[in-house]
């Protein structure tokens, strides 16, 4: 008689525990998503005079970038890592290329990195972005001469 008491009790608590998941797996997505990633803010900045590396030695002539983005910021944990994603275009000289750039994290002095590629297609990255200094200072690396 003791056993069947002590089943029920488990088997209670089961259901309770599967309520209660199915709770958690229903309201955590609601939880506004300011608090886990800081709003979008938009990036605009010029580089002007810039070198880009087109075949991971040597530097093209001096060119202008143009980005135009928008950056995300915010942390997954409250107290973790702060994360800086940066999406967008840049304007090469006279050509527009689609970049996706993230955070390297603190302990890299908070360097962005990330790809460049065509705008028109997805093809594989035509450039590697660096930013550094708080996005004040950039460093394209690519490996085709005809690109810039």
């Amino acid at each position: 008689m003791g056993d069947v008491h002590l089943e029920d009790i488990k088997e209670k608590n089961i259901k309770y525990l599967i309520a209660f998941l199915v709770l958690f797996v229903l309201f955590v997505p609601i939880i506004p998503n300011k608090y886990i990633v800081g709003g979008p803010v938009e990036y605009h900045k010029v580089f002007k005079n810039a070198f880009v590396t087109t075949d991971r030695i040597n530097s093209s002539a001096p060119v202008d970038l143009e980005i135009d983005g928008t950056l995300y910021t915010g942390e997954l944990i409250k107290g973790s890592t702060k994360r800086k994603d940066l999406i967008g275009t840049i304007k090469i000289g006279d050509k527009k290329y689609n970049f996706k750039g993230y955070n390297l994290g603190e302990y890299t002095n908070n360097v962005l990195w990330g790809e460049v590629t065509e705008a028109s297609t997805d093809s594989k990255p035509e450039f590697t972005i660096f930013m550094f200094d708080d996005l004040s200072s950039i460093y394209l690396s690519g490996d085709n001469q005809e690109k810039i």
